[in-house]
């Protein structure tokens, strides 16, 4: 299996869109198989990416190595705790 591939025009047959989440933009995101499955819709097609954990880990180092995403401190486990996030951009 491909660890990070997009599909175009693939049905959505046997997935509930009730654990679809919208993130903003066109992108929904859902957990599928143990993936993380990105959807959205452009040229009138839905695009599709599945993103495995260590995928998302990797994105995850690229937002923060980018300044989209600070890497956490210790002090912001406390933070998180209670629902406090930080943002860098």
């Amino acid at each position: 299996m491909t660890s990070l591939s997009a599909c175009h025009g693939e049905s959505k047959e046997g997935l509930s869109n009730q654990s679809r989440e919208y993130l903003g933009d066109g992108v929904y995101a859902e957990e599928d198989g143990g993936m993380i499955r990105l959807t959205g819709n452009a040229f009138s097609r839905e695009n599709v990416i599945f993103l495995e954990h260590w995928v998302y880990t990797a994105l995850r180092r690229w937002a923060q190595a980018h300044g989209y995403e600070r890497a956490p401190a210790a002090t912001d486990v406390g933070a998180h705790a209670n629902g406090t996030h930080h943002h860098s951009r």
